[in-house]
């Protein structure tokens, strides 16, 4: 016995009423059924109706009773199958001239109706009418709008998820089980839709099967049984009369059920509650309703004393709800209360860093309404996935917001409460960007695209296809946000990942290779590995193959504390992954290639500090050498190619670090960082003409 719970919420076994119940059903439709067998079964209908009507009252909200469309559909069949089996015993019993069809449907026939065949039949046909004509009519209707407004409304509910978990509001987990119930939620609608036909069929065929009764158990015992035609009129029509009610009683139950489940509003309170607190809440309505039930009562030939007790009983519960009626308290001791309480909440808010935050003047807070902002939204999400895919770090959700400070179209991009990048956009215009060589008739205001510092104009939305003719690229507002955050969160990747995420990592890949975890923990220290991290994100390197940098990193011989030689180990392991990301679609990879001339005074200029090289170079020396850079840009442009430099591996390093301040995109890579099949093309030669440079 001390099992019995443990065995009794095991899922299978809970399963088997529901197994068991389909089975009497078929049941039902072909074997004799006995006549106390046929009581019970009439009493469980009965108390399942009852059962689920009151369980659509007592719900919050209508996906807790997610299972009522199927239940729906069960319930249907076994009323139907009664239909049958009670059928059977009538007829049979009046072939042989004795019914005996059980209590419950002599009770029905004879009690309820009086005994009368004819009130028994206008009081069948007035339930028929009220379930078929009114509820079941109403509900079907309120399903199909419901559906079709559910189902209309799925994607924008989707896109307010995909927001909400953009701004921060939603963790990963929370936005999966969001959509799911939004999913659900569609497909509950739906099926009730389809459920609540089942409910109109089920009142259809109760009025059909129990004419078919009548004149059925009228034929039968007159030619039969040789029963009076009087006699069989009385007796047969009281029974067929008293096993539809027994039928369509539940079947106006359940119809209300449906009725209400699907008129459910989500709350807090359930159906009851809800119901008083709002027909029963409001003294004023109350003390006007009891008054004029008392006029009524003063109208000649009224009953007096019924509508003055009403009216009374309605006056105390006016009474009661006026004392129920919360307090308002002065301004001054609510201002006191709220002053209080939000001062401490302030102040830990004012300790919480968000790790990003995009801020909005007033003019571009539509950009992020549900009516246009949608696009942007969607598109920061899909920005996020893109920097798993391609860098292999989780970019923390952007906290969206508006700052009044700012001007009216500017827009702030803040990695932990610090400005990382700014741009001014002109709200209801398109921007034009000149790639080079667009045409110059465009009528526009001229700015610059504020993520590369491209020539543009901004232009109305109808210049758009003018200006794509052109040869101007011409992008949304939405489109020159992304591309600006993606830019910098690019440039600042490493300043993302942080000591969670390495712990993270390491977790993850103790589950698959815990051995090479351990060797290369007791190897370096985790400071050593976050430092390696971080620099192969601060040189647009992806760390998503996270065991093959552990491997780097264990197979490496030489001084763990020489970073810059453990660096070029790890960049060499990921030779494939580094070509793959420069190469070609026919293996080619465009680079700027360095003279001897300029390696040899570049390696002229390397000082150390802190163990590590670093390029000094004079102003003039620095500002020829940008000046090569700037004009090796049209070159990759032409080749539509990153512009990429091919040092040697002593250079390779201290030169991106040179040039990252003035070249953010500018990536520098070396031989051994490039898989043998790939072809290199140098579209410039740095070096030709830098003059010789010096150690600063």
């Amino acid at each position: 016995m001390s099992n019995l719970p443990a065995w009794l919420s095991n899922s299978k076994i809970q399963s088997l009423p529901v197994l068991i119940g389909l089975i009497t059903i078929m049941g039902l439709m072909v074997l004799p059924v006995p006549p106390l067998l046929l009581d019970f079964l009439l009493a469980l209908n009965i108390t399942a109706s009852v059962l689920v009507l009151l369980t659509a009252v007592y719900i919050l909200r209508p996906l807790e009773f997610s299972s009522f469309p199927a239940l729906l559909l069960v319930t249907t069949l076994f009323r139907l199958g009664l239909n049958v089996a009670s059928t059977r015993l009538i007829l049979l019993g009046a072939a042989e001239g004795s019914v005996e069809v059980g209590s419950i449907i002599t009770t029905f026939g004879n009690f309820v109706v009086g005994g009368n065949a004819i009130v028994g039949i206008i009081v069948f046909l007035v339930l028929v009418i009220i379930n078929f004509m009114v509820i079941t009519k109403g509900a079907g209707r309120i399903a199909e709008v419901a559906a079709r407004f559910t189902l209309d409304a799925l994607p924008g509910k989707q896109m307010a998820v995909d927001a909400e978990l953009a701004a921060g509001a939603l963790t990963d987990a929370q936005a999966k089980v969001r959509r799911a119930e939004v999913q659900q939620e569609a497909d509950f609608y739906g099926a009730m839709d389809g459920a609540s036909k089942f409910v109109r069929g089920d009142a259809i065929a109760g009025l059909i099967i129990t004419g078919i009764n009548i004149v059925g158990g009228l034929l039968v015992g007159v030619t039969q049984g040789g029963v009076p035609f009087g006699e069989a009129f009385t007796n047969y029509t009281i029974l067929t009369v008293g096993d539809g009610l027994v039928s369509q009683i539940p079947a106006l139950l359940i119809s209300t059920a449906t009725g209400v489940v699907i008129t459910r509003v989500a709350s807090e309170s359930d159906f009851g509650l809800e119901i008083g607190k709002q027909l029963l809440g409001t003294p004023r309505v109350l003390w006007a309703a009891s008054a004029m039930v008392f006029l009524l009562g003063l109208i000649p030939g009224m009953p007096f004393l019924v509508f003055t007790a009403i009216a009374g009983l309605i006056g105390l519960l006016a009474h009661y709800a006026s004392n129920q009626e919360p307090v308002v308290e002065s301004p001054a001791e609510d201002q006191d209360s709220s002053a209080q309480r939000p001062e401490t909440d302030l102040l830990k808010d004012m300790l919480h860093v968000e790790p990003l935050s995009l801020e909005l003047g007033y003019a571009l807070v539509g950009l992020v309404e549900d009516n246009g902002g949608s696009i942007l939204l969607d598109r920061l999400v899909k920005m996020r996935r893109q920097f798993a895919e391609t860098l292999g770090i989780v970019v923390p959700p952007i906290h969206i917001r508006d700052n009044l400070e700012n001007d009216a179209n500017q827009y702030k991009l803040l990695l932990r409460g610090i400005p990382i990048g700014t741009g001014t956009l002109m709200a209801g215009r398109l921007l034009a960007i000149d790639p080079g060589g667009a045409g110059s008739s465009l009528q526009g205001i001229p700015t610059k695209d504020p993520t590369f510092g491209l020539d543009a104009l901004w232009i109305d939305s109808a210049d758009q296809h003018r200006a794509e003719a052109l040869g101007y690229t011409v992008v949304t507002l939405d489109t020159i946000i992304v591309t600006h955050i993606s830019e910098l969160l690019r440039s600042h990747a490493h300043e993302l990942f942080g000591w969670p995420d390495l712990a993270e990592r390491l977790d993850a890949a103790r589950q698959e290779s815990p051995k090479l975890v351990d060797d290369v923990l007791e190897k370096y220290t985790m400071a050593g590995m976050m430092s390696v991290m971080r620099k192969l994100l601060s040189e647009r390197v992806s760390v998503k193959d996270f065991t093959q940098i552990l491997e780097a990193l264990a197979s490496f011989k030489g001084d763990k504390n020489n970073h810059g030689a453990v660096m070029q180990e790890v960049r060499s392991l990921l030779a494939r992954q580094i070509s793959h990301t420069y190469m070609q679609e026919d293996g080619t990879i465009y680079a700027a290639l360095l003279n001897r001339s300029l390696e040899d005074n570049l390696r002229r200029c390397l000082v150390h500090q802190n163990g590590e090289p670093v390029l000094a170079c004079d102003l003039n020396t620095a500002q020829s050498l940008f000046a090569e850079i700037e004009n090796a840009f049209g070159a990759f442009a032409a080749q539509n190619s990153e512009p990429l430099i091919l040092a040697p591996p002593d250079l390779r390093s201290p030169l991106r670090d040179f040039l990252h301040q003035f070249f953010p995109n500018v990536d520098v890579i070396c031989h051994r960082e490039i898989v043998p099949n790939a072809q290199i093309v140098s579209v410039a030669q740095l070096g030709g003409s830098t003059p010789a440079m010096t150690a600063a």
